[in-house]
């Protein structure tokens, strides 16, 4: 049960913080579904693994985007 809450708790913690959010999601997920002997392939972990899979397209495009000098603008460096 409580492999389960950490699910629940990584995936809300990925709103504030997305690496720690994934971290704690994927190894509650995989703790949870050894947990209990799940014998065949857990296709519900799925449905966890969707938004982990979102935040590496961002990761990735983010990564790229640093490295290849793209123009666009950067917020976080601008002054208000």
């Amino acid at each position: 049960m409580s492999f389960h809450l950490m699910m629940l708790i990584g995936l809300a913690m990925t709103i504030k913080w997305d690496k720690l959010g994934v971290l704690i999601t994927l190894i509650g997920t995989i703790a949870f579904f050894s947990s209990i002997g799940y014998r065949g392939f857990p296709y519900i972990a799925l449905l966890n693994g969707i938004p982990l899979i979102f935040f590496g397209m961002h990761w990735l495009l983010l990564f790229s985007e640093n490295n290849h000098g793209n123009n666009s603008v950067n917020i976080k460096n601008k002054d208000f």
